[in-house]
């Protein structure tokens, strides 16, 4: 009889962790969060449609860095809509670099501009203006040597871009 406990308790915790071990594979494998996110390499100049309020992208940075974009339209999530993301990673030269973007409102935003192994005195900015007006600045110099690990960075977000009512 405990023979037949031993082998039933056997079962039971193989069985488990047979489960446990599919739901984890299936989870991975099914996720069609990729299906909606397409990267690029070079900037757009519109995107789900367009809009009325072009977006202005402005980026100096006195050393070679990375920029990441993402942009993501706005759904009806309560209809079982999926966000089509884009991601724009490109790297950047030193200088000044300038895009615009024809997006409609209700768009979400954020850029990032990143220095590794940044020395003192390296600076780096992103702007976003609309309509010739200028919204965010983030406007940085580097100060004192990195930490090791760390990047020098500046970014901005826009949640929705229709909400400056420019």
């Amino acid at each position: 009889m405990a023979d037949l406990i031993k082998r039933f308790f056997w079962w039971i915790a193989t069985t488990v962790v047979g489960f446990v071990l599919w739901v984890g594979y299936v989870s991975v494998c099914s996720s069609d969060h990729d299906d909606h996110e397409i990267r690029v390499s070079e900037m757009p100049t519109q995107l789900y449609g367009g809009g009325q309020r072009p977006l202005g992208l402005v980026v100096r940075t006195s050393d070679p860095a990375q920029l990441y974009v993402v942009f993501e339209n706005a759904v009806d999530w309560d209809r079982g809509e999926e966000p089509e993301i884009v991601v724009v990673e490109t790297p950047l030269q030193p200088g000044n670099h300038e895009w615009t973007v024809d997006i409609p409102d209700h768009t979400y935003l954020s850029a990032d501009v990143t220095l590794r192994n940044a020395p003192v005195g390296a600076s780096a900015s992103v702007t976003v203006r609309a309509a010739g007006e200028w919204i965010y600045t983030d406007d940085r110099t580097l100060d004192e040597p990195l930490k090791e690990g760390y990047v020098f960075a500046v970014g901005t977000e826009i949640e929705d871009w229709g909400g400056y009512g420019f």
